[in-house]
């Protein structure tokens, strides 16, 4: 989380969430319950017919399993599961949870560094594709601490920049040392080329948004970041569609996108919404650091996979 110090405590249990999951379809729901101890961080517990299983949730618990999720057993050639399923999963007992980013990233935004999030189902339940009501209910549910107390998460801190890339995709990450009277912060650059920049306006084939842990960070979470929603383009629906995926959505359930950017239903929240959501995800998978960053995080063209490689090698060099 990028948090530089766990600055709310969960008072009482939040929830039920139920809905769909986006990648399962299958219904799923959550509660976020207080820890039930000190300095135990976040928890993902799996609740099934007949067993209970536990895991933190951080890198160490990273899986690739996509066997709980609607893809058709074959799929056409050049394209694999991991292309196809953009999302953060844990591995949970014998079980999986996956596109756990989201309420992660409610849990980092508002400041919430020691819960456990109780979920049946074999994936977090999309509701409209954003953490809003996630962050707004564990706003309510919590209170502020003071941030010198034992339970505090001591914060990681770097030496040097660490700065991952993908070749193929032109994406990277670079994760900078801050200053001790600077507040954390991170940064998403959407920048689309090729033939799909060529129909969209320019300011939204290149767009940006940051978010900064300070005193009115969870505030400003819950209004600039918290509401910006998951998003596909029209061509990519379909032919998620076509294979099977998506069962039980609609363009009324989930931002569609033209190729010229506008929505087919509806109207963006943000005129860069997708940058927005875009970080939302990237504060969530920084969250399976386990421990607040101070650094400020500027992430380009990047997914969850790049961030999973990020915050590897943040834990390998920091301190």
């Amino acid at each position: 989380m990028l948090s530089p110090f766990a600055i709310r405590e969960l008072t009482r249990p939040v929830g039920l969430f139920a809905g769909l999951g986006l990648f399962s379809s299958k219904r799923a729901s959550i509660r976020v319950l207080p820890s039930s101890g000190h300095a135990s961080g976040i928890l993902v517990r799996r609740i099934s017919f007949d067993e209970v299983a536990a895991a933190p949730a951080t890198i160490a618990s990273l899986t690739d399993d996509t066997s709980w999720s609607s893809l058709p057993t074959q799929l056409p050639a050049g394209l694999s599961p991991q292309r196809l399923i953009r999302n953060t999963r844990l591995a949970v007992g014998p079980s999986t949870v996956a596109t756990v980013e989201h309420i992660l990233a409610a849990l980092a935004g508002v400041g919430i560094a020691h819960a456990t999030i109780e979920v049946e189902g074999p994936e977090i339940p999309i509701l409209d594709g954003s953490c809003l009501d996630f962050a707004k209910a564990l706003m309510e549910a919590s209170r502020e601490v003071d941030v010198a107390q034992e339970a505090a998460p001591k914060p990681l801190t770097l030496s040097r920049p660490i700065r991952v890339d993908d070749a193929a995709s032109g994406a990277s990450i670079i994760a900078s040392p801050i200053d001790a009277d600077e507040h954390p912060a991170a940064t998403y650059h959407v920048v689309y080329d090729g033939p799909l920049a060529a129909a969209l306006p320019e300011h939204f084939a290149k767009q940006s948004a940051t978010w900064t842990a300070g005193p009115e960070g969870a505030a400003i979470f819950l209004r600039d970041v918290a509401p910006a929603r998951t998003f596909s383009f029209e061509h990519e629906a379909k032919a998620a569609q076509a294979l099977g995926m998506f069962r039980g959505f609609s363009i009324d359930d989930l931002l569609v996108l033209r190729n010229d950017g506008t929505p087919v239903q509806g109207a963006l929240r943000f005129p860069n919404e997708p940058a927005r959501h875009k970080l939302l995800d990237l504060i969530g998978d920084l969250a399976l650091l386990g421990r607040p960053l101070r650094a400020h995080v500027t992430a380009t063209r990047s997914g969850h996979s790049l961030t999973h490689e990020l915050v590897r090698a943040i834990i390998a060099q920091a301190s």
